[in-house]
């Protein structure tokens, strides 16, 4: 019976993450009928790999796609700033807007559909994302600035780059503790999320000197 709900459910919904997100006795008798079936499909043994390690949910996706999206966002940036010709010269570059997220996604589904003795695998995806969204922040946001104040040299652009640099280092913290690293402790006073980020920050503040000092030379 679970094997024949479960291949009508899998061709309805076309999506691996079908029983991701089921009850765990229904999720391991459906994953024990479909092991045993010699008929399995591509979209049924995505499923159960996905039932089995119990990593992926659908915030995962979300939060992959909207990180594509706002990597492409801040590649556009830095294209229409006009302070990288080469990236003016790159036609096209608006579909990013609609390959990256879709590129992520996939990238986190490979990683979640990886055994359980590799969820750090899956892990290591998601911190990769964040760090890439970081590195268009910064840049993003930088160039920005350039463009807004014609800053390009000096102590001015040491201060933009600093700013740019925080807004960056804001973003890791903010996507690394609720989605990276999102521990079971979601509800924090908000002295302890405060001592929590001035941590983070010091720590962060090594890279900010060696960050800003070298822009500045």
């Amino acid at each position: 019976i679970f094997y024949k709900a479960g291949r009508k459910t899998a061709r309805f919904l076309q999506t691996p993450l079908l029983f991701a997100k089921t009850n765990k006795v229904l999720c391991n008798s459906i994953r024990t009928a479909l092991f045993q079936s010699q008929r399995n499909d591509n979209t049924t043994s995505q499923s159960v790999i996905l039932c089995y390690n119990g990593t992926m949910q659908k915030q995962d996706l979300q939060n992959s796609a909207a990180i594509g999206f706002l990597v492409a966002f801040f590649l556009l940036v830095l294209k229409y700033s006009g302070n990288i010709a080469t990236l003016q010269a790159l036609p096209y570059l608006e579909g990013t807007l609609l390959l990256f997220p879709a590129l992520a996604v996939l990238g986190i589904l490979t990683a979640a559909s990886l055994p359980p003795r590799f969820f750090i695998v899956f892990q290591s995806a998601k911190f990769l994302l964040v760090g890439a969204l970081n590195t268009f922040i910064d840049l993003g946001v930088l160039n920005l600035l350039m463009t807004a104040t014609g800053i390009t040299a000096g102590i001015g652009f040491s201060v933009l780059k600093g700013l740019s640099f925080l807004a960056a280092v804001v973003n890791s913290y903010l996507w690394n503790k609720h989605w990276t690293f999102k521990g079971k402790e979601t509800h924090q006073n908000f002295a302890k999320q405060g001592a929590e980020f001035a941590q983070f920050f010091i720590v962060s503040g090594v890279g900010f000197f060696l960050n800003v000092g070298t822009a500045s030379f």
